[in-house]
């Protein structure tokens, strides 16, 4: 038996938004346990394959120096520069990364239930109202697109 599938075509940097906006979506928030299981065995895995290592370091040195602060490893002053210097770098990687595509498929189940998801919390992931509504369009047009197999 063939596996249905769906292939979004989109920005890397769109599913960089939406593999962190859907990590930190808190568990009371999903409506079943059938959603949560469906979105850490399927959906954040197949995402994270197309995020790049270089971004991925960048996020977890945010995520450390946020625990360094909270634990008061570091002196305000120290998280002020680090927390400068980080903002650059990310801005600078967004900027040289931008226009990067990419097509990630997804089984049929997993695209339905990423879909439902976006439309529930998707414009709380983006901070921007054209990314949202570009990415909104990659997401509807590969929705209203036949299921492959």
């Amino acid at each position: 038996m063939s596996v249905k599938t769906k292939v979004l075509s989109t920005k890397v940097l769109y599913l960089q938004v939406c593999f962190n906006g859907l990590k930190n979506i808190p568990p009371k928030d999903f409506p079943s346990i059938d959603e949560m299981t469906k979105t850490i065995e399927d959906i954040l895995p197949e995402i994270d394959k197309y995020i790049p290592k270089e971004y991925k370091d960048l996020m977890e040195n945010i995520q450390k120096l946020r625990n360094d602060f909270s634990l008061e490893k570091i002196t305000s002053e120290e998280a002020t520069k680090l927390s400068n210097e980080y903002d650059a770098l990310l801005r600078k990687y967004d900027i040289t990364n931008q226009d990067n595509q990419t097509m990630i498929e997804f089984s049929k189940e997993a695209f339905n239930t990423f879909f439902q998801q976006f439309e529930r919390w998707g414009k709380n992931w983006f901070n921007r109202l054209e990314d949202y509504m570009r990415f909104r369009k990659d997401m509807n047009k590969t929705n209203s697109e036949p299921i492959k197999e």
